[in-house]
């Protein structure tokens, strides 16, 4: 940001998995809790929409303002989430399949202070705690899906529901995909239907 001098430069290489963990300087980190309070605090640019946006860059922008927590189910069947909180309990609601469009949940989280949601199917056994203050991702049993917390901005926390095979293309081309049989090879007739696809996804 104009001072190059100030600089910090770090060239990593290896074969094995590793974990780096990069402190700044109290200055460094007392800007950014400063502008990130700062765009919390900021009232929104434009009304609500609720469709997820053509890329993820549209999560953080005007087309996520509003609602903090919001859900997406991109799987093909309902899920049933239950609250985790001191002052309540055994409180759940259902998130339908629902393609590019996201369901709000400010009204059934915040008000009861929820710290966590477990995901299950409905009827089903639920899923380890999944918390909603930092990011991660559980499996939600029976199901062959995860539940996945993101945070596309400071203000904002996404719930995804998918199963496990995801496709992300990030070109501008469009592509067609072919499933085949493992055992005969024949090619597998799938049915995609739209709730199961998102722009964002």
């Amino acid at each position: 940001e104009g001072h190059a001098e100030r600089a910090t430069h770090v060239v990593v290489t290896g074969r094995d998995p590793l974990l780096i963990n990069l402190t700044p300087s109290i200055l460094r980190q007392a800007k950014w809790l400063a502008s990130s309070f700062s765009s919390f605090m900021a009232e929104p640019d434009s009304e609500e929409a609720t469709d997820c946006g053509s890329d993820w860059e549209g999560l953080g922008g005007a087309l996520w303002a509003g609602s903090k927590y919001r859900a997406i189910n991109l799987c093909d069947f309902p899920v049933e989430l239950e609250l985790v909180s001191q002052h309540h309990s055994g409180l759940t609601t259902q998130v339908q399949p629902t393609g590019a469009l996201w369901e709000p949940l400010d009204e059934w989280l915040l008000p009861r202070f929820a710290t966590a949601l477990r995901v299950r199917l409905p009827g089903g056994i639920a899923s380890a705690p999944i918390s909603l203050e930092r990011t991660g991702a559980v499996d939600i049993p029976g199901s062959g899906a995860l539940a996945e917390l993101l945070a596309p901005s400071p203000r904002h926390r996404v719930l995804l529901v998918a199963t496990r095979l995801r496709v992300h293309n990030q070109t501008d081309l469009t592509l067609v995909l072919r499933f085949h049989d493992s055992v005969q090879r024949e090619v597998l007739l799938v049915d995609v239907p739209d709730a199961v696809t998102c722009p964002a996804a």
